[in-house]
């Protein structure tokens, strides 16, 4: 079986992850869940690799999960942990050499105006506190520098938070 390694977005926390966790051990796999050191401004991509790796340890068989944010960490972290495969779930998908910034103008995400809420869309309003209350400070000098990374040759699967919910409510 597989270990999935999961990545959250910027502001949040592994926490994210307690709900999908037991549904991928009961299916017999594991699961590695790191707090990124994302308040501290003088940490980069590539100390949020290092905190991932170092949490996965000698685990084989790896599959890094990304949400948000957190797809500009986990290619790097699936090329140092030699990983099977990749998922991003509603992440930010970087191009080599692209920061930040230019992603999010090329995305066209600088044109939008989006509501609190539609981070939430269909999640119990219990639960979504519960989100809310554990955010943290994103910080991130490495945002202005070019993206390092390149896509690793792994199969890579790309779902967005609309796919999820039309697949939980035919399911």
């Amino acid at each position: 079986m597989a270990v999935f390694v999961l990545i959250h977005g910027g502001g949040s926390t592994a926490w994210d992850w307690h709900l999908v966790s037991p549904l991928l051990e009961a299916s017999g796999h594991g699961v590695v869940a790191v707090d990124l050191p994302i308040e501290d401004d003088a940490a980069g991509l590539e100390d949020y690799t290092q905190a991932v790796t170092a949490a996965v340890g000698d685990a084989q068989d790896t599959i890094v999960v990304a949400h948000s944010l957190g797809g500009f960490t986990a290619p790097l972290v699936c090329e140092a942990l030699q990983s099977d495969g990749l998922v991003y779930l509603s992440a930010m998908i970087p191009m080599p050499g692209e920061t930040f910034g230019d992603w999010w103008t090329n995305t066209g995400h600088d044109r939008e105006t989006i509501p609190e809420e539609a981070f939430f869309n269909l999640v119990p309003e219990d639960l979504a506190q519960q989100a809310i209350d554990k955010e943290r400070d994103q910080q991130g000098a490495w945002m202005s520098a070019p993206w390092p990374g390149q896509h690793p040759g792994v199969p890579t699967w790309r779902f967005c938070a609309a796919t999820i919910s039309s697949f939980l409510r035919h399911s």
